[in-house]
C-alpha cells in the first residue's frame, strides 16, 4: 500500500472546483505524486515501477502469452484465447458456430491457461491445431486432441461416408486417397453415380454403368 505523506488541493482543468493531490511513499521507497482519492480508495496501491513489474510477472509466469523475441503470443496461448473467443463472445466471426450452438469450455480451461497447457501439452508441430473428438460436445480434456488439418477434416460432423468394395471412409479420406476433388465426387453422387464410380472413376471418363 502507498503511505500518504502530504496532501494539497489544486484547481480542476475545467475551472470547476478543486481536487486533492498527494505525495505518497511506495513500499519500495519511491515517493511520487498521486490523486489522493485513488490512493485512499485502494485503486492505486503501488508506484508506477512496482506496478509495471507486477504486471510483467503476471503476464509472463507461464512464458506463453508473449514470445519475447517477436512480441507475439505462442501458438498454444493463441489457441486458448481463440477457443474462448469462439465459445464465450459474440464478436468472433465463428461465434455462431460455437457459442450459438451451445459449444462450451470446461471451467478448468476457461479460468486457467495453465490448466489447459497441463492437459493438452504443446502441439506436436505448427500444423497441428485443437480438435474436438466428438464435434457435438465441448472443449475438455477427454474430448480434445492436437490434430492436423487432414485429421480435422476427416472428423467433421458433415463428412459423407462412402463405401467402396466393403471399405467405408469419409469423403475427405477418399479425396486424399484418389486425388479426385471433393466437388467432383459430390457432383457425381448427386447425378446418381454409384459410390464406387464416383470415387474410383478417373476425371473425364464415364462411370462403368454407361
Amino acid at each position: 500500500m502507498l503511505e500518504i505523506i502530504k496532501k494539497w488541493s489544486v484547481k480542476r482543468s475545467n475551472g470547476k472546483g478543486t481536487r486533492i493531490r498527494c505525495l505518497a511513499r511506495c513500499k519500495c521507497g519511491d515517493v511520487s505524486e498521486y490523486d489522493s482519492s485513488n490512493v485512499a480508495s485502494g485503486n492505486t496501491t503501488q508506484c508506477k515501477k512496482c506496478s509495471n513489474t507486477s504486471r510483467s510477472k503476471k503476464h509472463t509466469k507461464h512464458g506463453h502469452n508473449m514470445a519475447h523475441s517477436k512480441g507475439k503470443c505462442t501458438k498454444t496461448y493463441y489457441t486458448w484465447q481463440a477457443m474462448k473467443r469462439r465459445c464465450l463472445t459474440d464478436y468472433d466471426r465463428r461465434s455462431s458456430q460455437y457459442k450459438g450452438k451451445g459449444i462450451t469450455i470446461c471451467d478448468e480451461w476457461v479460468n486457467s491457461f495453465e490448466s489447459f497447457l497441463k492437459d493438452m501439452g504443446e502441439p506436436p508441430t505448427k500444423s497441428h491445431s485443437i480438435d474436438r473428438i466428438d464435434n457435438t460436445k465441448g472443449y475438455y480434456k477427454e474430448n480434445c486432441r492436437w490434430a492436423t488439418a487432414i485429421e480435422q477434416a476427416n472428423n467433421k460432423s458433415n463428412n459423407v461416408k462412402i463405401t467402396v468394395n466393403g471399405t467405408t471412409k469419409n469423403l475427405c479420406q477418399w479425396v486424399h486417397i484418389t486425388g479426385i476433388k471433393r466437388k467432383t465426387i459430390t457432383a457425381r453422387l448427386k447425378r446418381g453415380w454409384s459410390e464406387f464410380d464416383a470415387v474410383m472413376t478417373d476425371v473425364g471418363k464415364k462411370p462403368s454403368k454407361c
